[in-house]
């Protein structure tokens, strides 16, 4: 008998269970309670909204300061470490730091329009005025990658220099009308001064 009842115990649990997995994947996704960590938010284009990085989820989320509710989300990535909005674009720029990977995402829409591999656990991205090049820092790895990004032909968009550093690097200012790149130590007070040459070269 006691054995008996156990079994309907497990059985309804599982019932239980299943209807809850079922509720949960019936949600929409930014209506869904789970950690999300935000990293990193730029303004949307639309007054009052901001699109906010969350590191956790590897989500975008479009959040209404009005109302202070999340209004739409998408998942890009495993572990996004920071993002901006790419000048003269309708482009979002993303590092994810677990799959090493650039991503470039439409700000409108949310969807991934194309990936660029970047040097191991990148932190940090930063932009030229010109929105043709990014200087993206990586942690571990302590290296910078220069990406060329080709408006034109996105998907021939490619990494074209790889510098190494003498320190971990993560925060980067572009200074003297984008021709010093300024790297700072993720641990230690160091910088690292580096000369990129005409902007429309992108050479370090």
């Amino acid at each position: 008998m006691f054995f008996q009842k156990l079994v309907l115990v497990l059985v309804g649990g599982g019932i239980s269970l299943s209807m809850a997995a079922g509720n949960l994947a019936a949600q929409v996704l930014h209506e869904q309670a789970r950690f999300r960590r935000p990293i990193a938010v730029v303004a949307s284009g639309q007054p009052d909204q901001v699109l906010v990085a969350n590191r956790r989820s590897g989500s975008i989320s479009l959040v209404d300061l009005t109302v202070g509710k999340v209004l739409r989300e998408a998942v890009v990535g495993q572990q996004l470490s920071d993002m901006i909005l790419l000048p003269g674009t309708d482009w979002l720029v993303v590092t994810d730091e677990k799959k090493h990977e650039l991503i470039l995402v439409d700000h409108q829409s949310l969807e991934v329009i194309h990936r660029v591999a970047v040097s191991p656990y990148p932190v940090s991205v930063l932009s030229d005025r010109t929105g043709s090049w990014c200087y993206v820092t990586s942690l571990w790895s302590r290296r910078l990658s220069v990406i060329q990004l080709n408006h034109k032909e996105i998907a021939r968009s490619q990494v074209t220099q790889l510098f190494d550093l003498p320190f971990a690097p993560r925060e980067q200012l572009l200074v003297r009308d984008d021709r010093t790149l300024i790297v700072a130590d993720s641990f230690a007070a160091n910088l690292a001064i580096l000369q990129t040459g005409l902007p429309s070269d992108g050479d370090v």
